[in-house]
């Protein structure tokens, strides 16, 4: 057993009963027998998405240090819930002590869920009140109120892990505060001011204000974001005051200015040159043999571009036999960028290019969505989508225009700021997506015959011959009025015409009930084809 684990379930087994009720106030009860368990979240006690080494106590009682993920310590079992991108890290780096919970996957629970299945009467889960969210609390207190369990709070400061932790938990990193104005007003704990503090002050000490300070005498109601305020602030707020509802900050935020906006597409401009050069080292580097891992690929990265450091001891190698994810972002002076793209840098199997072309269908769903007003949605990340993972036969021809579309735009933004072997890639990646591409190629267990290609290709024809809001997804009639497509010459080679008359033909044979549904239409070298459905589908 994990001396970290052994020494933590004897200090929550300690706790006080302090519990938390159904309108999170914080009292003794004589209801609570035993703290069964502990929760330890990721957060810190601002609900930070990214937080210091101080505040990793997950990573701590767990090992596992992805970005997400949840422990749930009892006394018998440690648990791990994380979401699918960590799944294969967590298995790495969990002892035999912990049972990853996977996050979204069939038949696994939520960790209320969990709560609500084992906790029982008398039975109590343990929280920090300063890293828990109110959201989380309520959801929490729900589910073990049902079993007529409990939720209890440590007391403001006595972390349990941090106990544990003792003299080996980092220091907290201190950190420069910049204002953007010409004053501003700071609320401190004076008793927390060492007297060279006091002394650097000065004159100006008399202008420290106690924390009670910020809140005005005269206030009618304190704004409460549930999502991201915790239990120890949200408790200390008279109940009278408070006021729930979403951040006003996080709107305000969200609408950019004429100049913000400007700044985030300089910065993807020039961080998506930045990207299409890293790419085009990696994959001259790892088909060439050379030994990458992830670490070293992000080196390498940080040349072209800022990024934050990973753990040489657990990363994995990148190789030409499974997929490679890049999540990363930089900071410029005019915009912040955050992108990810999925490349696979040797021949992806058919599994693989399915599953990223489905995504990449939803990907191109959410940004052709039509929105309400004043809601607008813009690509601005400019890195090309690997061409050899994309199945076009899955695609419809408003997808394929789609991603022909966004791969013009990247090439014309991008070209003017690359040179050399990162331009002959990027072009190589963005131009436009043709059929018989042999970047297309996918490996399976079975050869791929004649028919197959035949099939392959018919798919692709009748794709692209569908009209929006005309032909079905699966390519065959909805619509029983006059349907005519484009001239086939802008959409196919002869050879491609020919493959699609034996396509439309087939269909003809499969889904409807004569042959006189539909009309070839030939008009001199401008082939033009059109169907004229007269029958209802069988």
């Amino acid at each position: 057993m994990s001396p970290t684990l052994d020494k933590l379930r004897r200090a929550f087994a300690g706790l006080a009963p302090r519990v938390l009720d159904a309108e999170l106030r914080i009292q003794s009860s004589s209801s609570v027998a035993r703290v069964s368990a502990l929760l330890v979240e990721s957060e810190d006690a601002h609900g930070s998405e990214y937080v210091s080494s101080r505040d990793m106590r997950r990573t701590f009682v767990s090992g596992f240090d992805g970005s997400a993920g949840t422990a749930l310590i009892t006394h018998d079992h440690a648990y791990l819930w994380t979401d699918g991108r960590y799944f294969l890290q967590a298995e790495h780096q969990l002892s035999k002590d912990w049972t990853l919970m996977r996050q979204g996957q069939k038949d696994v629970p939520t960790v209320e869920e969990w709560v609500e299945a084992n906790l029982h009467a008398g039975d109590a889960l343990a929280i920090d009140p300063l890293l828990t969210s109110v959201a989380t609390a309520r959801r929490l207190v729900t589910s073990a109120s049902k079993s007529n369990a409990s939720v209890v709070c440590c007391e403001w400061g006595a972390n349990v892990v941090d106990q544990v932790w003792a003299d080996a938990q980092p220091a907290r990193v201190p950190s420069d505060l910049q204002v953007l104005g010409e004053h501003a007003t700071l609320f401190v704990d004076a008793q927390a001011l060492t007297p060279d503090v006091l002394a650097h002050f000065g004159s100006h000490r008399g202008l420290i204000e106690a924390y009670a300070a910020s809140v005005p005498k005269d206030t009618a109601s304190i704004l409460v974001d549930p999502a991201q305020c915790n239990v120890a602030v949200f408790s200390a707020i008279p109940p009278a005051l408070r006021k729930e509802a979403p951040s006003i900050v996080l709107r305000h935020k969200a609408i950019k200015n004429p100049v913000e906006i400007q700044g985030m597409k300089s910065a993807h401009i020039r961080d998506g040159a930045a990207q299409v050069r890293f790419f085009h080292w990696l994959q001259e580097a790892v088909t060439s043999g050379q030994v990458i891992t992830e670490v070293s690929a992000d080196k390498k990265q940080q040349q072209f571009r800022r990024q934050m450091a990973d753990d040489e001891a657990t990363c994995g190698r990148v190789t030409t036999d499974q997929m490679y994810l890049n999540d990363s972002g930089a900071q410029y002076l005019d915009g912040t960028t955050d992108v990810t793209r999925t490349v696979h840098l040797g021949q992806p199997t058919a599994h693989e290019v399915h599953c990223f072309t489905h995504v990449l269908k939803a990907h191109i769903a959410l940004a052709t969505s039509a929105y309400g007003k004043f809601c607008t949605f813009e690509t601005i990340t400019l890195i090309p989508i690997q061409r050899k993972l994309i199945d076009v036969t899955e695609l419809t021809a408003h997808e394929i225009a789609w991603v022909d579309t966004y791969h013009a735009d990247v090439r014309a933004k991008l070209s003017p700021l690359l040179e050399g072997g990162a331009l002959a890639y990027l072009e190589h990646e963005t131009r436009p997506l043709d059929l018989h591409d042999d970047d297309g190629d996918v490996t399976d267990d079975d050869d791929n015959d004649d028919d197959d290609d035949n099939r392959k290709s018919q798919a692709i024809i009748l794709a692209r011959l569908k009209p929006v809001g005309a032909v079905a997804t699966d390519g065959m009639a909805s619509k029983y009025s006059d349907t005519f497509t484009p001239p086939l010459e802008r959409l196919m080679t002869e050879k491609e015409f020919r493959v699609a008359i034996g396509a439309i033909n087939q269909t003809v044979a499969d889904y409807f009930p004569c042959m006189c549904c539909v009309v070839y239409a030939y008009v001199g070298y401008a082939l033009t084809c059109g169907l004229i459905l007269c029958c209802a589908r069988p």
